[in-house]
């Protein structure tokens, strides 16, 4: 698969994702708004998916799609996320976080879908919403236990195969596992080493390996 990305900065594509049926990819790259979804069959541009606000100068806005491959986020300058229809690209929720902090104005490095039709993200605080009405149903402070948006990464986060409890790396060397029903910290895990450069969470897919 080649493409063309049509990003005119000097570093071209710094994000990309791709659905969990293999036949869409989304792109993004630094201080740019747009979101590019390609067909990998074709190599053919299916569309072109904006959000709003400033991004943060130096990070490409996060990207999900979702378990079915219907819906795609995005997020954006303001600690928001925008949700697109894939196929129609109807925006179809947009949801806003707290403003006025300095974490806040880093914007949302993590985003990821859960079961019962629920949207994760991680920036000032976690964050999980209803993508049916967009309403908040729960917040879970990150603060700077949060340490992969220090740089612009989400590689310090991930949400368990099942979608019901999400993994956060701290600043003490620690995976914390937050149960997402209830907001309770379950369990942490101590990481080996002084010091982590680089960190990137994955499970393997019955999730029994992490």
């Amino acid at each position: 698969l080649v493409l063309q990305t049509g990003y005119n900065n000097f570093f071209g594509a710094t994000r990309l994702v791709f659905s969990p049926d293999g036949r869409l990819l989304a792109t993004a790259t630094f201080r740019s708004n747009t979101i590019y979804l390609w067909e990998t069959a074709t190599n053919r541009k299916l569309r072109n998916l904006s959000t709003s606000g400033q991004i943060t100068s130096g990070f490409a806005p996060s990207v999900a799609f979702s378990r079915d491959n219907r819906l795609v986020a995005a997020s954006a300058g303001d600690n928001s996320v925008t949700v697109w229809d894939v196929m129609s690209g109807r925006e179809v929720q947009k949801l806003a976080g707290a403003q006025g902090t300095v974490l806040a104005a880093m914007g949302v490095y993590f985003i990821g879908f859960a079961p019962n039709n629920q949207l994760v993200t991680v920036s000032d605080a976690i964050r999980v919403w209803d993508l049916a009405t967009g309403r908040e149903l729960r917040t879970l402070e990150a603060g700077l236990q949060a340490i992969s948006g220090l740089n612009g990464s989400d590689g310090g986060v991930t949400l368990s195969p099942d979608g019901t409890q999400l993994l956060i790396v701290s600043e003490d060397r620690e995976v914390r596992i937050l149960d997402l029903g209830s907001g309770r910290e379950v369990r942490r895990v101590k990481l080996p080493g002084d010091r982590i450069d680089s960190l990137h969470l994955s499970f393997n897919s019955e999730g029994h390996l992490l």
